[in-house]
This record gives C-alpha cells, structure tokens and sequence, in this order.
C-alpha cells in the first residue's frame, strides 16, 4: 500500500507475528522428542527463513516506492516460498499424527490385554468359587444323606442303627 501509517501498521503485525511464530517454534523444538520430528522442524526453520527474509526484501522496495517490482516479487518469489513453509510444516504435522495414531493403536492394544486379564481372571475367580460352592455342598449333602439314612433305619424300628458321618463338624456324631 502506498499510505504510510497503513504500511506501518502491516509492518508492525508483521513483527508481531513473526515474533509469536519464533515463540511457537521454540515451544515446539522443547517438545519434540523423536529424532524424525527434529529433523522435520529443522527443515521447517530452514523453509520460514528464506520466507521470513523476503518480507524485508520487499518491504525495502515498497519503501524506495518501487511499488510493482515489490508486487511481482511477492508473486513470483515469496508466495512460493510460502508454500514451501506450508509443505515443511505439513509434513510436521503428518508426522504428529503418525506418533498420535501409533500411540492409539499401542493405548487400544493394551486396552485389549488388559481386558483380556481382567476376563480371564474374572472367569478363574467364577470356576473356583463353582468348585467351592460344589465341594462344600457335596460335603454337606453326603454327611446329611448319612444322618438321613440313619433316622429311616431308627423311624422303621432299629434303634440300633448308628451314624457313621465322620465330617470333623457338627454333624459329626
């Protein structure tokens, strides 16, 4: 543009947003960890400076109102370089989310073990107890059955009949 104070305002975000993009790719660089995502951010700085110097370039050039040669470099040299920056950080972000759904998979893969323990266990708990319930009940089935017998041969007249339930409980005789 040629107004000044409008120039100087577009300057001045310019600057703002340079210095809040230089933020986030610091941020960024303390957070990445796998050397792939190194790799990628570094190429990511080596696409915005070219970027990032234009901008100067320019800027230079509308200052000495040398006004279309400032337009046809931005079309024919910073916009590619533009899209050079957006290709660089794509591939950033590609890569993100390759480590977003490995650890998906890894999280789903443990949720299936886990679940898979926790049925297993579940179902060990529920044949032991049925073993339990089926012992202990046979136990006191037979001792009863025993005492049961003895009481018919006593009701029908043998009072000689004895118990021989040897059952270490009450039922003992």
């Amino acid at each position: 543009t040629r107004d000044k104070g409008l120039r100087d305002k577009l300057y001045e975000q310019i600057e703002t947003n340079k210095k809040a993009i230089d933020g986030k790719v610091s941020e960024l660089d303390g957070l990445l960890y796998k050397e792939k995502g190194k790799v990628l951010l570094a190429a990511m700085k080596e696409a915005r400076a070219p970027y990032v110097a234009q901008f100067g370039n320019i800027s230079k050039l509308v200052e000495a109102g040398r006004y279309e040669e400032a337009s046809q470099t931005a079309t024919d040299d910073l916009i590619p370089l533009l899209n050079g920056f957006i290709k660089s950080i794509d591939a950033l972000i590609v890569f993100q989310g390759e480590l977003v759904d490995a650890g998906a998979a890894e999280a789903r893969a443990n949720y299936v073990t886990e679940r898979n323990v926790l049925i297993g266990a579940a179902l060990a708990a529920l044949v032991m107890g049925g073993l339990l319930a089926f012992f202990t009940s046979r136990h006191i089935t037979r001792a009863t059955g025993q005492l049961g017998d003895t009481v018919a041969k006593v009701a029908d007249g043998d009072y000689t009949a004895r118990s021989r339930v040897k059952s270490g409980d009450e039922l003992e005789t």
